[in-house]
C-alpha cells in the first residue's frame, strides 16, 4: 500500500498482480467509522464529502486498514477483502460491488 499524495490517490498492488487506486475522496466517500456506516451496518454505503484530506493509514495487522481524515473520521476499519471489491478500476467496477460488501470479512494482499 503506498499512498501518492500528487494524486492524493492510495495505490494497493494484490497479490495476483492487480493495481488498485483509490482517490481520497472515493475512499473518504466509503468510510467505514459508525457515525458514517452506523454501529450494525452490513453494507456500505457512500456518502459524498468535500474530500478530507488523508492523515494516515494504520495497517491493523494482516487484517485491514484503518484512515485518519483531517475532518476526524479516523475510528472505522477497511478489511483488505472489502477494499478490493471497492476497487474502482473498470475492470473491478467496485462502485457497484462495494455495497454488497459485507462487513468483518478477510482476504489477503500484498505491500
Amino acid at each position: 500500500m503506498h499512498y501518492d499524495s500528487a494524486e492524493s490517490a492510495v495505490n494497493v498492488t494484490w497479490e495476483d498482480g492487480h493495481v488498485s487506486k483509490y482517490f481520497t475522496m472515493y475512499l473518504r466517500g466509503w468510510c467505514a467509522c459508525a457515525a458514517c456506516q452506523g454501529h450494525f451496518a452490513t453494507e456500505y454505503r457512500y456518502i459524498k464529502n468535500d474530500g478530507p484530506a488523508l492523515e494516515d493509514a494504520v495497517p491493523i495487522g494482516a487484517y485491514g486498514v484503518n484512515f485518519h481524515w483531517s475532518d476526524g473520521h479516523d475510528s472505522g476499519i477497511f478489511t483488505f477483502r472489502e477494499l478490493r471489491a471497492m476497487c474502482p478500476c473498470d475492470e473491478c467496477k467496485g462502485h457497484a460491488v462495494a455495497r454488497q460488501v459485507s462487513r468483518g470479512s478477510r482476504s489477503t494482499h500484498k505491500d
